[in-house]
């Protein structure tokens, strides 16, 4: 599995099976679904007061978070990406090196 995958192989894979044993050939050998499945519908929730007001109180201290962030985005400049290829190191390796190097 890729450390960037979304989701696991197996999953994927299962995904892609069951696709292809519920699929037939068309004659130009186009795969026709030959099932049909029942169209998604909208969930409704029935939430308690309890949950409802913590739910509001959860949705304040987040907005407050947000509203309190600071960030500055600083371009370095000095190498790139062929340091990293030259270097033979996946960028995953290298940032992680970083991370490391800066907390020591």
């Amino acid at each position: 599995m890729s450390p960037h995958a979304p989701v696991p192989d197996a999953i994927t894979a299962t995904s892609c099976i069951v696709t292809a044993k519920s699929s037939e050939s068309s004659e130009n050998g186009a795969s026709v679904a030959t099932t049909s499945f029942r169209l998604p519908t909208a969930l409704t929730w029935e939430i308690d007061d309890e949950v409802s007001l913590a739910i509001q109180e959860a949705s304040k201290k987040m907005n407050k978070l947000c509203n309190d962030l600071d960030l500055f985005v600083h371009r370095f400049t000095k190498y790139g990406k062929n340091f990293i290829k030259k270097h033979k190191m996946s960028p995953d390796a290298f940032i992680q090196v970083a991370l490391q190097l800066t907390y020591y």
